[in-house]
């Protein structure tokens, strides 16, 4: 979305404040964005290009949520020290808080059938060896390569971890109320 230079300084943590504080529960986007998604679709088998585009870019934005709030360089450090309105965020908030995005993204959007080979369109550049997959990277062709640098890893810790430590806090998501019941 953006980066620092020497030059132009900005405070992400902004960012992050307005971000924790409009959407709280951190889950509500992805079930808005879940919602979107699967509305007037069964089965994902007959996508329209228009559900196609907002899965990609569902897929973008979070990835650039995840981009902006994990890396802290330096130029990061030194424009949230410069800035006089937003004091810095308490680190364990600010960890809680991304790993609450992460969670989300992997229990709401990667749990979408088939939203797989999408996100598989968006790692690879080319190379592509089935005919569907070579059709669709040439529809979409701004979306190849735009994963390269999403952390998989930690978003799959960030769900396993979360989970089990909701299951030894004995606080699960209403989901997982529902699902053992």
């Amino acid at each position: 979305m953006f980066e620092n230079t020497k030059d132009k300084l900005m405070n992400k943590e902004a960012f992050f404040v307005l971000i924790i504080q409009i959407i709280n529960p951190l889950d509500k986007l992805y079930k808005l964005l879940r919602n979107c998604i699967l509305k007037e679709v069964k089965g994902l088998i007959d996508l329209t290009p228009n559900h196609k585009w907002m899965i990609y870019q569902t897929i973008i934005l979070s990835k650039n949520l995840f981009t902006i709030f994990q890396t802290q360089n330096d130029l990061e450090r030194k424009a949230q020290a410069e800035d006089k309105l937003i004091p810095a965020i308490d680190q364990n908030l600010r960890f809680d808080a991304i790993v609450s995005l992460n969670e989300a993204f992997v229990f709401e959007i990667m749990s979408i059938p088939r939203i797989g080979q999408f996100m598989y369109i968006m790692l690879k550049k080319k190379g592509f060896e089935n005919l569907e997959d070579i059709n669709e990277s040439k529809c979409y062709k701004p979306m190849l390569g735009q994963l390269d640098d999403l952390q998989f890893k930690n978003l799959f810790n960030s769900f396993h971890f979360s989970k089990e430590s909701r299951i030894v806090d004995e606080v699960p998501f209403e989901e997982e109320k529902i699902e053992i019941k």
